[in-house]
Parts: structure tokens; C-alpha cells; sequence
């Protein structure tokens, strides 16, 4: 081994002494440290642990990717150095692979985050420690707004590729039972004399004197609406919905 690495291995343990120190007897700055540590897991857990990755290719690695060896075991090689996987920096070029970024796991529960990775498609069950997994759950959970901000992007990179989509996730299921309530409450325009398609209705009925089947068309004209809204706002919610690859 040359000197030099020898010297940079000895800086580092002198330097990572006193701020594990500090860290254990600060809860807020423990919490930054192993934020810290899980976002140098994902870029590369290997090289941080002083371990070697396998060497063989990830069995998930997709084969239609370009890279081979340990490098496929580095979680930045699938999900991007960006978060943003197939949608950023390696949509195309050597490091291309289709699998998607790491945003759809932003503001999961660490335990949901941990057990995907312990899984078999991940496979790092045997290579990490328990404070590795949790420290790399975190980062993938709540560190992904500093992360953006460290690796240049603008505040608003940050609310529309960050933010946003991790705070549809919870907001997108409520709000369709909201827009179906929209639909059903419609009806209630008949107060101020709103021309809806229950006033209509019982305009018909008055001169027509045929009920049944003008709150027959009124009911189905309701469930229709209602239908096709749940329909479109439910195939929405699964695409932006936490998946494990």
C-alpha cells in the first residue's frame, strides 16, 4: 500500500474520532452525522466501509447496462448520482440502466426503506451492519433536499423534483375521495339556482312527468363522472407510488 493512502486512512480515522464524539452526545448533530454517513453509503458503501463488493455483477443489474463487476453494487450506479435514475443524469450514456431514482422512497418509513433493501432483488442483507441500513434509510428518506442542494440543484429543481413529488404521495389518495365529493356536491348548486344536472333533471320530470327514468339518467350521468375520475386519479397514484426498483 503507498504511503500517501496510508496517510489519507490515518487523516481520516483522526479526523472521524472527535466528530463521531461530538455526534453521540448531540442528538440533532447525530442525526445530521448518520444522514451524512448513509449518503456516502449510497455513493459508495464499499470504499467507506473499507470493504470489498462482490465481484461478480448485481443479479438485479439490468442486461441491457454497460457496466460490469463491483461497480453494478454501488446504489448511485442504478439510481444515479442525481437521485433521479432514469430520469436524470443517466437517462442515457455508460451509466444508463432504466431503473428509476430514489424519490419515490423520500419521506417512506425508514423500516419500509431498510426491508427493501435487506430483500432479495438488493441483496445487501449480509453486507451491511444494522446502523448501516438505518443510516442509508434515512439518507434515501429525509436527506434527499440536502442532497439536492449539495449537488448544485436551484430551489425550485429542488420543490419540483424533490418536494413535490414526495408530497403527492400522501396527498394524491384524500384528494381523490375529495373529488369525487366535489362531483356529488355539485348537486347542492340547486340553491342558488345553478342550471346542474339535477335541476335539469327535474325540469324534465315536470314537463315530461317521467321520473324513473330521468333519476335513472341523473344516477348513472353521477356514477360515470365518478368512475372515471377514481379511474384516472388512481392509475396517477400508483405511478407516483413507492416501488422498490
Amino acid at each position: 500500500m503507498k504511503m500517501g493512502k496510508l496517510i489519507w486512512i490515518a487523516l481520516a480515522f483522526t479526523l472521524a474520532s472527535p466528530m463521531t464524539a461530538v455526534a453521540d452526545d448531540n442528538p440533532q448533530v447525530s442525526d445530521f452525522w448518520h444522514t451524512l454517513q448513509g449518503g456516502q453509503l449510497y455513493d459508495n458503501w464499499a470504499k467507506l466501509l473499507f470493504k470489498k463488493a462482490p465481484e461478480q455483477t448485481h443479479p438485479s443489474y439490468p442486461a441491457k447496462g454497460k457496466q460490469k463487476g463491483a461497480g453494478t453494487w454501488r446504489c448511485k450506479e442504478c439510481h444515479g448520482w442525481d437521485y433521479r435514475g432514469r430520469d436524470g443524469a443517466y437517462s442515457d450514456g455508460k451509466h444508463a440502466t432504466g431503473i428509476a431514482g430514489i424519490q419515490g422512497a423520500s419521506g417512506a418509513s425508514a423500516d419500509d426503506v431498510v426491508s427493501v433493501l435487506k430483500g432479495d432483488e438488493h441483496g445487501f442483507e449480509d453486507l451491511l451492519s444494522d446502523q448501516d441500513f438505518t443510516d442509508l434509510a434515512n439518507f434515501v428518506s429525509k436527506g434527499q433536499v440536502e442532497a439536492a442542494s449539495a449537488v448544485g440543484l436551484g430551489s425550485f429543481q429542488v420543490l419540483g423534483l424533490i418536494v413535490i413529488p414526495q408530497a403527492l404521495r400522501v396527498i394524491i389518495p384524500p384528494l381523490i375521495s375529495q373529488y369525487l365529493n366535489l362531483t356529488k356536491n355539485s348537486s347542492l348548486a340547486i340553491a342558488i339556482g345553478y342550471l346542474d344536472v339535477f335541476f335539469v333533471g327535474r325540469t324534465i320530470i315536470n314537463q315530461a312527468g317521467r321520473a324513473v327514468p330521468v333519476f335513472s339518467m341523473i344516477m348513472i350521468t353521477y356514477l360515470t363522472i365518478s368512475i372515471i375520475t377514481s379511474i384516472i386519479m388512481n392509475i396517477y397514484n400508483r405511478r407516483i407510488q413507492f416501488k422498490e426498483r
